[in-house]
């Protein structure tokens, strides 16, 4: 990397280095990949609709949850539909009304209730907040990968790993994501 001529070239080299030592896919990958699909779509967040979608049981749905995300699987689609919405209201300012939030809303007091169990508080109280360090970073990704937060990326717009030849020189600008799943980050 000390041979780089500038700064651009960096990530080119690191990609070329990482993406060698990825190593086989876990087993999961699959249902890992379908999972982030429905984390980052707007709709439904009930498991049953999750588990069809992945054409799993829901009890392996949960052990897929809890193993790779920590989360039992409606937490996980809760926190995803309520950030989805919740950071499209931040980036909309102040003046933000409450018809971006995600459609599987029944109404405004919904999407209030989900934000006192996430924030503790109202999402116009949390936004008057200082906060330089969110805001920074939300721009930043938004900058680099395309998008404020992970629960808004689009999948499919994201290269896969098996596309990107190993000696690739090109700057990854979005997360690398393999069709089979495997390599989820950025």
């Amino acid at each position: 990397m000390q041979g780089a001529p500038d700064d651009a070239a960096v990530a080119p080299i690191l990609d070329a280095m990482l993406l060698a030592r990825l190593g086989l896919p876990h087993a999961d990958a699959p249902q890992i990949r379908q999972l982030m699909e429905i984390l980052a779509t707007d709709g439904p967040t009930d498991i049953a609709s999750a588990a069809a979608q992945i054409d799993i049981p829901t009890h392996a749905l949960r052990r897929l949850s809890v193993r790779h995300f920590g989360f039992p699987p409606k937490m996980l689609l809760l926190r995803a539909r309520f950030l989805r919405s919740f950071v499209r209201l931040m980036m909309a300012g102040g003046e933000a009304d409450y018809t971006t939030i995600d459609r599987s809303y029944f109404d405004a007091s919904h999407f209030l209730r989900d934000s006192a169990t996430f924030l503790g508080m109202t999402p116009r109280r949390f936004m008057v907040l200082t906060k330089p360090f969110l805001k920074a970073s939300l721009r930043a990704r938004n900058a680099v990968l395309g998008s404020p937060t992970q629960v808004l990326h689009d999948i499919e717009k994201a290269p896969a790993r098996d596309a990107l030849p190993r000696d690739s020189t090109r700057a990854t600008q979005q997360r690398v994501i393999s069709r089979d799943g495997s390599a989820i980050g950025c």
